[in-house]
């Protein structure tokens, strides 16, 4: 697993590196100059964001979309549609990418969830 959480505008990350099975998680970058993974990678995983329309701004989805890396349908789910799901397959080799863009409403509505279940325990 590889997680990220930086500003940077030039991809750190690089998709020639990533050994088939890795997860890599992309926090950090939520402006459209800001890219903390290379298009190889993002045209090479399964991807999933936080909330499609925060994430489709943000330059880790947004330049490999633009550069026709990837296109709106190669991002399988947000995190509506991941906590939908019963079960989730990812196979050995893949690798998968989650983005998120820091929209702040999600993470009131984690916050609360954590904060309810303290109280109930």
């Amino acid at each position: 697993m590889i997680s990220s959480a930086t500003s940077s505008s030039a991809p750190l990350i690089l998709g020639c590196h990533v050994r088939p099975g890795t997860h890599v998680d992309l926090v950090g970058g939520f402006r459209p100059d800001m890219q903390e993974a290379d298009n190889v990678l993002l045209g090479k995983a399964r991807g999933f964001v936080d909330d499609r329309q925060s994430a489709a701004v943000a330059g880790d989805i947004l330049i490999p979309l633009e550069a026709g890396v990837i296109s709106d349908a190669q991002i399988e789910g947000d995190l509506f549609d991941l906590s939908q799901l019963l079960t989730f397959e990812r196979g050995e080799e893949e690798i998968t990418v989650y983005k998120n863009a820091g929209s702040a409403h999600l993470d009131l509505i984690v916050s609360l969830f954590v904060m309810r279940c303290l109280d109930e325990a």
